[in-house]
Protein backbone atom coordinates (compact mmCIF):
# COMPACT_ATOMS: atom_id res chain seq x y z
CA UNK A 1 0.00 0.00 0.00
CA UNK A 2 0.77 3.50 -0.58
CA UNK A 3 0.20 5.46 2.62
CA UNK A 4 0.68 8.91 4.08
CA UNK A 5 1.62 9.77 7.84
CA UNK A 6 0.79 13.53 9.43
CA UNK A 7 2.10 14.15 12.66
CA UNK A 8 3.07 17.36 14.43
CA UNK A 9 6.11 15.72 16.18
CA UNK A 10 8.84 13.12 15.13
CA UNK A 11 11.98 12.00 16.33
CA UNK A 12 14.30 13.41 17.36
CA UNK A 13 11.84 16.23 18.44
CA UNK A 14 9.34 14.48 20.03
CA UNK A 15 9.01 11.24 22.54
CA UNK A 16 6.44 8.50 22.97
CA UNK A 17 3.92 8.68 20.01
CA UNK A 18 6.42 9.92 17.52
CA UNK A 19 8.89 7.48 18.71
CA UNK A 20 5.89 5.01 17.93
CA UNK A 21 4.89 6.22 14.53
CA UNK A 22 8.73 6.22 13.45
CA UNK A 23 9.44 2.54 14.39
CA UNK A 24 5.57 1.64 12.76
CA UNK A 25 6.73 3.01 10.00
CA UNK A 26 9.88 1.53 9.84
CA UNK A 27 8.62 -1.78 10.07
CA UNK A 28 5.92 -1.16 7.23
CA UNK A 29 8.29 -0.23 5.06
CA UNK A 30 9.91 -2.98 5.73
CA UNK A 31 6.79 -4.93 4.70
CA UNK A 32 6.66 -3.39 1.47
CA UNK A 33 4.62 -0.55 1.58
CA UNK A 34 5.61 2.80 0.46
CA UNK A 35 5.31 5.06 3.30
CA UNK A 36 5.71 9.27 4.06
CA UNK A 37 5.87 11.40 6.71
CA UNK A 38 5.03 14.44 6.93
CA UNK A 39 5.70 16.25 10.02
CA UNK A 40 7.27 19.59 11.74
CA UNK A 41 11.01 20.02 12.53
CA UNK A 42 13.31 22.78 13.88
CA UNK A 43 14.15 25.65 12.59
CA UNK A 44 12.81 27.50 9.84
CA UNK A 45 13.71 25.44 6.66
CA UNK A 46 11.72 22.74 5.44
CA UNK A 47 13.97 18.88 5.21
CA UNK A 48 13.09 16.15 3.31
CA UNK A 49 15.21 12.71 3.68
CA UNK A 50 14.03 9.68 0.82
CA UNK A 51 16.08 6.74 3.18
CA UNK A 52 17.77 4.18 2.47
CA UNK A 53 14.39 1.94 2.97
CA UNK A 54 12.21 4.21 0.96
CA UNK A 55 10.30 5.91 3.60
CA UNK A 56 9.77 9.40 2.70
CA UNK A 57 10.12 11.57 6.11
CA UNK A 58 9.43 15.65 5.44
CA UNK A 59 9.86 18.01 8.36
CA UNK A 60 8.39 21.58 8.16
CA UNK A 61 10.00 24.84 9.27
CA UNK A 62 7.90 26.80 11.54
CA UNK A 63 10.47 28.35 13.81
CA UNK A 64 10.36 25.40 16.62
CA UNK A 65 12.70 26.11 19.18
CA UNK A 66 11.73 23.39 21.87
CA UNK A 67 12.73 19.42 22.08
CA UNK A 68 10.13 18.85 24.27
CA UNK A 69 6.23 19.04 23.47
CA UNK A 70 5.82 22.54 21.44
CA UNK A 71 4.36 25.89 23.26
CA UNK A 72 0.90 26.63 21.95
CA UNK A 73 1.98 29.05 19.55
CA UNK A 74 3.96 26.89 17.85
CA UNK A 75 1.30 24.18 17.97
CA UNK A 76 -0.31 27.07 16.08
CA UNK A 77 2.19 27.40 13.76
CA UNK A 78 2.72 23.63 12.94
CA UNK A 79 -1.16 23.07 12.28
CA UNK A 80 -1.09 26.24 9.57
CA UNK A 81 1.96 24.69 8.32
CA UNK A 82 0.64 21.05 7.70
CA UNK A 83 -2.83 22.50 6.80
CA UNK A 84 -0.98 24.04 3.69
CA UNK A 85 2.27 22.86 2.43
CA UNK A 86 1.87 19.30 4.50
CA UNK A 87 -1.65 18.53 2.63
CA UNK A 88 0.05 19.63 -0.58
CA UNK A 89 2.35 17.47 -0.18
CA UNK A 90 0.49 14.90 0.59
CA UNK A 91 -1.52 15.28 -2.50
CA UNK A 92 0.90 14.95 -4.58
CA UNK A 93 2.09 11.69 -3.41
CA UNK A 94 -1.16 10.60 -3.80
CA UNK A 95 -1.57 7.80 -1.06
CA UNK A 96 -4.11 5.41 -1.01
CA UNK A 97 -4.51 5.92 3.09
CA UNK A 98 -4.11 8.98 4.99
CA UNK A 99 -3.50 8.14 8.86
CA UNK A 100 -3.28 11.17 10.84
CA UNK A 101 -1.28 10.18 14.58
CA UNK A 102 -3.19 12.75 16.77
CA UNK A 103 -6.51 13.89 15.97
CA UNK A 104 -5.67 17.46 16.50
CA UNK A 105 -4.18 18.87 15.02
CA UNK A 106 -3.22 16.16 12.73
CA UNK A 107 -6.85 14.72 12.20
CA UNK A 108 -8.50 18.05 12.45
CA UNK A 109 -5.69 19.09 9.59
CA UNK A 110 -6.91 16.23 6.75
CA UNK A 111 -10.49 16.14 7.69
CA UNK A 112 -11.13 19.75 5.28
CA UNK A 113 -8.05 19.48 2.97
CA UNK A 114 -7.69 15.64 2.53
CA UNK A 115 -10.98 14.91 2.19
CA UNK A 116 -10.34 12.92 -0.79
CA UNK A 117 -8.68 10.31 0.59
CA UNK A 118 -9.70 7.61 3.13
CA UNK A 119 -8.40 8.98 6.56
CA UNK A 120 -7.58 6.92 9.87
CA UNK A 121 -7.07 9.01 13.19
CA UNK A 122 -5.10 7.48 15.58
CA UNK A 123 -5.55 8.90 19.00
CA UNK A 124 -2.11 8.60 21.54
CA UNK A 125 -3.13 10.53 24.27
CA UNK A 126 -3.10 14.45 24.94
CA UNK A 127 -5.54 14.84 22.08
CA UNK A 128 -8.05 13.24 23.86
CA UNK A 129 -9.69 15.71 26.03
CA UNK A 130 -9.21 15.86 29.84
CA UNK A 131 -6.29 13.41 29.20
CA UNK A 132 -3.44 16.32 29.83
CA UNK A 133 -5.39 20.09 29.98
CA UNK A 134 -1.79 21.72 31.08
CA UNK A 135 -0.66 20.52 27.76
CA UNK A 136 -3.71 22.85 26.08
CA UNK A 137 -3.72 25.28 28.22
CA UNK A 138 -6.67 27.63 27.07
CA UNK A 139 -7.03 25.89 23.58
CA UNK A 140 -8.53 23.15 25.67
CA UNK A 141 -11.55 25.02 25.48
CA UNK A 142 -11.50 24.55 21.90
CA UNK A 143 -10.27 20.59 22.26
CA UNK A 144 -13.85 18.84 22.63
CA UNK A 145 -15.50 20.45 19.70
CA UNK A 146 -12.80 19.92 17.53
CA UNK A 147 -12.40 16.43 18.86
CA UNK A 148 -15.79 15.40 18.19
CA UNK A 149 -15.70 16.96 14.26
CA UNK A 150 -12.72 15.00 13.62
CA UNK A 151 -13.74 11.39 15.19
CA UNK A 152 -17.25 11.67 13.17
CA UNK A 153 -15.64 12.34 9.84
CA UNK A 154 -13.02 9.13 9.79
CA UNK A 155 -14.00 6.15 8.48
CA UNK A 156 -11.42 4.47 11.02
CA UNK A 157 -10.54 5.19 14.53
CA UNK A 158 -8.06 3.71 16.44
CA UNK A 159 -6.59 4.19 20.34
CA UNK A 160 -3.36 3.28 22.07
CA UNK A 161 -5.28 1.80 25.15
CA UNK A 162 -8.36 1.10 26.29
CA UNK A 163 -8.35 4.03 28.77
CA UNK A 164 -8.55 6.72 25.81
CA UNK A 165 -10.96 5.28 24.00
CA UNK A 166 -12.84 5.37 26.98
CA UNK A 167 -12.25 9.23 27.57
CA UNK A 168 -12.99 9.38 23.87
CA UNK A 169 -16.46 7.51 24.22
CA UNK A 170 -17.35 10.18 27.09
CA UNK A 171 -17.45 12.76 24.27
CA UNK A 172 -18.68 10.13 21.38
CA UNK A 173 -20.24 7.44 22.78
CA UNK A 174 -21.47 5.71 19.77
CA UNK A 175 -18.34 6.27 18.17
CA UNK A 176 -16.58 3.18 16.95
CA UNK A 177 -13.21 2.86 17.66
CA UNK A 178 -10.73 -0.06 17.59
CA UNK A 179 -8.25 -0.83 19.91
CA UNK A 180 -4.72 -0.74 18.62
CA UNK A 181 -1.61 -0.12 20.94
CA UNK A 182 1.95 0.16 20.66
CA UNK A 183 4.30 -2.57 20.12
CA UNK A 184 7.88 -2.83 20.85
CA UNK A 185 10.85 -4.81 18.74
CA UNK A 186 11.73 -8.03 20.80
CA UNK A 187 15.10 -8.43 18.83
CA UNK A 188 15.58 -4.98 19.74
CA UNK A 189 14.46 -4.60 23.73
CA UNK A 190 15.88 -8.27 25.27
CA UNK A 191 17.09 -8.99 28.81
CA UNK A 192 20.90 -9.33 30.13
CA UNK A 193 21.90 -13.17 29.70
CA UNK A 194 23.94 -12.47 33.31
CA UNK A 195 22.19 -9.64 35.21
CA UNK A 196 23.42 -9.26 38.97
CA UNK A 197 21.00 -8.48 42.12
CA UNK A 198 23.90 -7.27 44.20
CA UNK A 199 24.17 -4.13 45.46
CA UNK A 200 22.42 -0.97 45.23
CA UNK A 201 19.16 -0.86 43.77
CA UNK A 202 19.49 0.42 40.10
CA UNK A 203 15.91 2.11 39.28
CA UNK A 204 15.72 3.51 36.03
CA UNK A 205 12.73 6.18 35.00
CA UNK A 206 12.39 7.30 31.48
CA UNK A 207 10.53 10.07 30.63
CA UNK A 208 10.14 14.15 30.21
CA UNK A 209 10.27 15.69 33.44
CA UNK A 210 7.03 16.96 34.27
CA UNK A 211 4.43 16.63 36.62
CA UNK A 212 2.43 14.39 35.23
CA UNK A 213 5.07 11.35 35.12
CA UNK A 214 5.13 11.98 38.69
CA UNK A 215 8.70 11.52 38.72
CA UNK A 216 9.63 14.08 42.28
CA UNK A 217 6.96 12.37 43.65
CA UNK A 218 8.91 9.05 42.75
CA UNK A 219 12.07 10.26 43.74
CA UNK A 220 10.35 12.01 47.06
CA UNK A 221 9.43 7.80 47.37
CA UNK A 222 12.96 6.73 47.18
CA UNK A 223 14.34 9.28 50.04
CA UNK A 224 11.89 7.96 52.40
CA UNK A 225 12.96 4.19 51.77
CA UNK A 226 16.47 5.75 52.45
CA UNK A 227 15.74 7.57 55.68
CA UNK A 228 13.40 5.56 57.30
CA UNK A 229 14.52 1.84 55.92
CA UNK A 230 18.12 2.08 54.79
CA UNK A 231 17.28 2.12 51.19
CA UNK A 232 20.38 2.63 48.84
CA UNK A 233 20.03 3.30 45.39
CA UNK A 234 21.13 4.76 42.19
CA UNK A 235 18.26 6.51 40.41
CA UNK A 236 18.50 7.20 36.62
CA UNK A 237 16.00 10.30 34.65
CA UNK A 238 16.10 10.09 31.31
CA UNK A 239 14.61 13.09 29.82
CA UNK A 240 14.34 16.77 30.33
CA UNK A 241 10.78 19.02 31.80
CA UNK A 242 10.64 21.77 34.21
CA UNK A 243 11.35 19.62 37.44
CA UNK A 244 14.32 18.84 36.27
CA UNK A 245 16.07 21.38 38.99
CA UNK A 246 13.77 20.30 41.59
CA UNK A 247 15.15 16.37 41.12
CA UNK A 248 18.47 18.04 41.54
CA UNK A 249 17.91 19.98 44.31
CA UNK A 250 16.04 16.93 46.27
CA UNK A 251 18.95 14.56 44.76
CA UNK A 252 21.81 16.99 46.82
CA UNK A 253 19.33 16.29 50.17
CA UNK A 254 19.62 11.98 49.53
CA UNK A 255 23.24 11.71 49.12
CA UNK A 256 25.43 9.18 49.82
CA UNK A 257 22.79 6.92 49.83
CA UNK A 258 21.09 7.80 47.12
CA UNK A 259 23.12 8.46 43.67
CA UNK A 260 20.98 10.33 41.35
CA UNK A 261 21.97 10.54 37.50
CA UNK A 262 19.61 12.98 35.43
CA UNK A 263 21.20 11.79 31.73
CA UNK A 264 18.75 14.62 30.22
CA UNK A 265 18.05 12.56 26.19
CA UNK A 266 19.46 9.64 25.40
CA UNK A 267 19.49 8.14 21.60
CA UNK A 268 17.27 5.85 20.53
CA UNK A 269 20.44 3.72 19.73
CA UNK A 270 21.52 3.43 23.09
CA UNK A 271 18.42 3.24 25.34
CA UNK A 272 18.45 -0.87 24.84
CA UNK A 273 21.84 -1.00 27.13
CA UNK A 274 20.21 1.19 29.09
CA UNK A 275 17.44 -0.88 30.46
CA UNK A 276 19.39 -4.00 30.77
CA UNK A 277 21.36 -1.72 33.15
CA UNK A 278 19.28 -1.52 35.32
CA UNK A 279 17.04 -3.27 37.69
CA UNK A 280 13.74 -1.65 38.17
CA UNK A 281 11.25 0.48 35.81
CA UNK A 282 9.38 2.96 37.73
CA UNK A 283 6.20 4.27 35.63
CA UNK A 284 4.41 6.02 38.29
CA UNK A 285 2.46 8.70 34.95
CA UNK A 286 -0.61 10.33 36.09
CA UNK A 287 -2.18 9.27 32.77
CA UNK A 288 -0.65 7.15 29.65
CA UNK A 289 -2.07 5.03 26.90
CA UNK A 290 0.20 1.91 26.63
CA UNK A 291 3.75 3.64 26.90
CA UNK A 292 6.65 2.91 24.57
CA UNK A 293 8.63 3.13 27.52
CA UNK A 294 6.95 0.52 29.61
CA UNK A 295 7.45 -1.88 26.92
CA UNK A 296 10.81 -1.36 26.01
CA UNK A 297 11.16 -1.99 29.86
CA UNK A 298 9.24 -5.32 29.96
CA UNK A 299 10.62 -6.58 26.98
CA UNK A 300 14.61 -5.93 28.17
CA UNK A 301 13.66 -8.37 31.28
CA UNK A 302 12.77 -5.33 33.79
CA UNK A 303 10.22 -5.65 36.71
CA UNK A 304 7.97 -2.93 36.59
CA UNK A 305 7.04 -0.63 39.45
CA UNK A 306 3.92 1.56 38.47
CA UNK A 307 0.40 2.47 38.76
CA UNK A 308 -3.21 1.23 37.09
CA UNK A 309 -3.14 4.97 35.30
CA UNK A 310 0.16 4.27 33.90
CA UNK A 311 -0.06 0.87 32.71
CA UNK A 312 -3.60 0.81 31.17
CA UNK A 313 -6.03 -1.83 31.28
CA UNK A 314 -4.42 -3.87 28.89
CA UNK A 315 -1.37 -4.62 31.64
CA UNK A 316 -2.94 -4.24 34.50
CA UNK A 317 -2.92 -7.62 35.73
CA UNK A 318 0.64 -8.93 34.37
CA UNK A 319 2.36 -10.57 36.34
CA UNK A 320 6.09 -8.51 36.10
CA UNK A 321 4.19 -5.50 37.03
CA UNK A 322 4.39 -4.41 40.90
CA UNK A 323 0.92 -2.06 40.93
CA UNK A 324 0.87 0.47 43.70
CA UNK A 325 -2.54 2.79 45.19
CA UNK A 326 -1.00 6.01 45.27
CA UNK A 327 -3.08 7.69 48.14
CA UNK A 328 -1.99 11.13 50.28
CA UNK A 329 1.19 9.05 51.89
CA UNK A 330 2.89 9.00 48.59
CA UNK A 331 6.60 9.13 49.76
CA UNK A 332 5.77 6.13 52.05
CA UNK A 333 3.54 3.89 49.58
CA UNK A 334 6.51 4.25 46.96
CA UNK A 335 9.28 3.61 49.63
CA UNK A 336 7.08 0.77 51.35
CA UNK A 337 7.19 -0.72 47.92
CA UNK A 338 10.97 -0.16 46.99
CA UNK A 339 11.81 -1.78 50.29
CA UNK A 340 9.92 -5.33 50.04
CA UNK A 341 11.34 -5.28 46.04
CA UNK A 342 14.66 -4.31 47.19
CA UNK A 343 14.40 -7.67 49.61
CA UNK A 344 13.58 -10.38 47.95
CA UNK A 345 16.05 -10.11 44.96
CA UNK A 346 15.08 -13.20 43.71
CA UNK A 347 11.34 -11.77 43.34
CA UNK A 348 12.79 -9.37 40.82
CA UNK A 349 14.66 -11.90 39.05
CA UNK A 350 10.92 -13.72 38.23
CA UNK A 351 8.98 -10.43 37.45
CA UNK A 352 11.48 -9.29 35.05
CA UNK A 353 11.28 -12.93 33.10
CA UNK A 354 7.61 -12.65 33.66
CA UNK A 355 7.35 -9.20 32.37
CA UNK A 356 9.61 -10.17 29.38
CA UNK A 357 6.66 -13.19 28.97
CA UNK A 358 3.98 -10.88 29.06
CA UNK A 359 5.04 -8.36 26.09
CA UNK A 360 5.38 -11.23 23.72
CA UNK A 361 1.52 -10.43 22.71
CA UNK A 362 3.02 -7.00 21.69
CA UNK A 363 4.83 -7.79 19.37
CA UNK A 364 5.31 -4.73 16.20
CA UNK A 365 4.66 -7.52 13.81
CA UNK A 366 1.64 -8.27 14.98
CA UNK A 367 0.33 -4.84 15.21
CA UNK A 368 1.66 -4.17 11.65
CA UNK A 369 -0.80 -7.34 10.06
CA UNK A 370 -3.76 -6.12 12.31
CA UNK A 371 -3.12 -2.63 11.12
CA UNK A 372 -3.04 -3.51 7.38
CA UNK A 373 -6.01 -5.86 7.74
CA UNK A 374 -8.14 -3.40 9.20
CA UNK A 375 -7.00 -0.93 6.11
CA UNK A 376 -8.21 -3.53 3.83
CA UNK A 377 -11.31 -3.46 4.84
CA UNK A 378 -11.35 0.63 4.26
CA UNK A 379 -10.21 0.19 0.59
CA UNK A 380 -11.46 -3.23 -0.24
CA UNK A 381 -9.21 -6.14 0.83
CA UNK A 382 -7.83 -6.66 -2.76
CA UNK A 383 -6.11 -2.97 -1.82
CA UNK A 384 -3.90 -4.16 0.70
CA UNK A 385 -2.02 -6.89 -0.96
CA UNK A 386 1.49 -6.01 -1.79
Amino acid sequence: MKLSFICHEFPPIGGGASTALDQFTHLLTERGHAIQVVTIGLGLEDQEMCEASGRIVIRLGVGRKRILSPSHWELLRSTLALRSRGCRLIQKFNPQVVIAFFAIPAGWVIRSQLAEFPQVVWLRGSDVPKFSRKRWGWLRFFQPWMFKKVLRQAPLVLANGESLRRMAWALLPNQSIIILTNGVDLKKFYPHENKTQTGCLRILVVGQLIARKRCLELLQGVAYWAKERGGVARVTFVGEGPLKGALEALSQEIKPAVEVNLVGFVSREELPDLYRAHDLLAHLSQAEGVSNVLLEAMASGLPILSTTSAVGEELANAPGIRILTLSQRVPETIGSALAELDCDRQQLIWMGQQARQAVQAFDWQQRAATFEQLLGKILGDESSSL
